[in-house]
């Protein structure tokens, strides 16, 4: 019996795992996918394109157990109706993997959504980008304004230094992402250094 229940669980995370790697592929360069955040078993957040970003908390029985769905977007209604319409969706695919099936309906429903309040407003789609474009227009970068350059900005060890030496600040909370040439963004825990502080990678 409790070998039955391990090869289920061993599936279940090989077919997580699996799913990540899709999600990953599909939508390569604009999700991030955290492994093992606090009691979830992943957290995954996709940028979608003309709306924002959606977010999912995998819990660790997921698909039998529904992620939790966030969908972050230029307007709070529009987000907020987009986050129902999701999790509506999620109850039907219970059981089984979800997160494509999910992630394509919302792309397919955010056209007709900023349609309905383009007309609900009274603004039409070529008014709204003359607006958008006068909006860029009028604005100025501050570094013209002063005539200087930015301060450059800080680099790594500046900051590793700073979490090291700061006694506010405590390393188990900080990761590092850094970018292989084989892979997208990788994070590490910043307690992943040794007594040097140099990374272990």
């Amino acid at each position: 019996m409790a070998e039955a229940e391990e090869d289920k669980s061993s599936s279940r995370v090989d077919a997580q795992d699996m799913e990540m790697e899709l999600v990953k592929a599909a939508y390569y360069g604009r999700c991030k996918v955290l492994k093992n955040q606090g009691s979830f078993r992943f957290v995954v957040k996709v940028q979608i394109e003309n709306f924002g970003n959606i977010s999912f908390q995998i819990p660790a029985s997921y698909p039998d157990e529904l992620p939790s769905i966030l969908c972050t977007g230029s307007s709070p209604k529009e987000s907020e109706m987009l986050t129902d319409d999701l999790m509506e969706l999620s109850i039907t695919y219970r059981g089984k993997p979800m997160l494509m099936d999910i992630l394509s309906s919302a792309s397919n429903k955010i056209e007709p959504h900023n349609l309905v309040t383009e007309q609900d407003n009274g603004h039409s789609s070529s008014k709204r980008q003359q607006k958008k474009r006068k909006n860029k227009k009028q604005f100025k970068d501050p570094a013209e304004d002063i005539g200087q350059k930015l301060p450059a900005m800080k680099t790594a060890e500046d900051c590793i230094a700073r979490i090291q030496w700061d006694e506010g600040l405590l390393a188990e909370r900080f990761s590092v992402g850094y970018i292989d040439r084989l892979y997208p963004v990788q994070f590490i825990m910043l307690i992943s250094v040794n007594s040097n502080w140099h990374l272990r990678i």
